[in-house]
């Protein structure tokens, strides 16, 4: 027959017991790990173009933006500002197949990027003197 745990009066209840383990506690503590860093203008200026070249590349092949790098990859990029597939590699996610289909293309951008900035330094270093 039927058993239930619970009765009042004459209705008759099952009860539950719920226990919580603590994944979300582990969601919070991954979520902290893929925030992005603070930044600092340069840096920011150079994740706004990752963004739009992610952007590029993404409608270009018709697929979501974040198949080709998530917002914590690109701010890796933009803090780490690698120049080089070995140094690409490095960051979290970037494997060989996502490195030889966008690698070239990151790497170009950090380049020019860079060496507009140290120009830019040395303007201003110059007017500075």
């Amino acid at each position: 027959g039927w058993f239930p745990l619970f009765k009042s009066g004459s209705d008759s209840f099952w009860t539950v017991f719920l226990e919580y383990e603590d994944v979300l506690l582990d969601h919070e503590e991954k979520t902290k790990k893929q925030q992005i860093p603070e930044l600092d203008t340069s840096q920011k200026l150079l994740l706004d173009k990752l963004f739009e070249i992610r952007r590029t590349l993404a409608e270009k092949e018709g697929i979501p933006v974040f198949i080709i790098a998530s917002n914590k990859q690109l701010s890796d990029v933009a803090v780490k500002m690698p120049k080089t597939h070995d140094q690409l590699k490095n960051i979290n996610g970037f494997g060989a197949r996502k490195i030889k289909k966008y690698g070239n293309a990151i790497i170009e951008l950090v380049k020019a990027f860079d060496q507009k900035e140290d120009a830019g330094k040395t303007r201003a270093e110059d007017v500075a003197k």
